[in-house]
Order: C-alpha cells, then structure tokens, then sequence
C-alpha cells in the first residue's frame, strides 16, 4: 500500500503546504498533487477543505504542544533558561526554513481566522494549549525569584508567545530572525529586573 494514503500522511503534506503557501493558495487540488492520491481518496477521510483544514490545525497544533511540553515541563535546566531555550529553538527552526513559513497558527490567523469562525475557533484553541504550559514554566520561574514581574502568569505568556509569533510577520520580510531575538532579548530582560 502506498504510504501517502495514509491519512496522517495527507495531513502532515497539507501542513507542509499550509505553512509554505497558505490558506487560499493551497487547494485539495495541490494536496492530491503532493501526496499522489485521489480525490476520491481525499474525500474518503475529508469532508471539505475546510474539515481538512481543522484537522491539519489539530496536528500541527498537538505536535508544537508536544514541542512545547519537552522543552518545557522537566526539571533542570532553571525555568527562565528553559524557556530561553525553547524561544532559541524556534528561532533555530526559522532560520533553517529561511524564515519563509512561520506557525501555521499564526498564518491562519492572519489570513483566514476574520472569515471562518471554525477555523478561528480551533487556532484560539491550539494557541491556548501552548499558553498552558506556558503559562506552567513562567509560575515555576515566579517561584524560585527568576521571574520579578507581578503580572499574571497567564498574561506573561500571551505577551512572551504573542510577541514571538508576530515577530514572525517581520521575519518573512527581512528573511532574518533579528526582530524575533530582539523581541525576546527585551522582554525577558523586562520580566526578571
């Protein structure tokens, strides 16, 4: 059996082709192109493309989670230089896609969330499951004084994650990680002084 019926396959090659050209410009068309398949076979796993595109956001969402939960939940380093760490290797898988693809989270977000509630609905989802463990690492900063700020600890990590991610908008147009290391440098050295 060829291995790109895979469900799973289709869905990681719809991601690759989400975070390469996104929403609108990615159609089943391109999908059944890159992964050699039907459209009979896409439509036997995918009601439409948007029930394709939910469950894309899901796998792309639980694997960053993942990403986020091992860089994160564990005991050594301190919690400060984990998250120091994890921002680094995003910064380090952006600078080895040439700064062309970013988080599909937040591409779809720009270019679709406004017009599909759905959509909307299951990005909002997916960023708040990462804002969860976030949001874990930054209370276990507080606690052992590595963090000084009195904000929420939820609110610091929508501010971190946030500012991350839209750093991503000026990567793609300099085709350099320096706006997303600076707005990392800024904001941690605001939130331990």
């Amino acid at each position: 059996m060829n291995l790109k019926h895979d469900k799973i396959d289709i869905i990681a090659a719809g991601q690759q082709l989400f975070r390469s050209s996104g929403y609108h410009a990615t159609g089943v068309q391109q999908v059944l192109a890159a992964c050699k398949i039907s459209k009979g076979t896409f439509y036997n796993y995918f009601k439409s493309k948007e029930d394709f595109s939910l469950q894309v956001i899901q796998f792309y969402g639980e694997y960053m989670t993942n990403y986020i939960t091992n860089a994160l939940i564990k005991e050594t380093p301190s919690p400060i230089v984990r998250l120091k760490e994890m921002y680094a290797g995003l910064i380090t898988i952006a600078q080895q896609e040439e700064c062309a693809k970013g988080c599909l989270v937040y591409n779809f977000s720009y270019e679709v969330a406004g017009q599909h509630k759905v959509i909307a609905k299951a990005l909002d989802q997916q960023f708040n499951d990462w804002l969860d463990v976030i949001e874990k690492c930054i209370d276990e900063a507080k606690q052992v004084g590595e963090i000084t700020s009195k904000k929420a600890s939820r609110e610091l990590a929508e501010l971190i994650h946030s500012s991350f991610n839209g750093a991503f908008g000026r990567v793609k147009m300099s085709r350099s990680t320096k706006a997303m290391e600076n707005s990392m440098n800024i904001l941690f050295e605001l939130i331990t002084s």
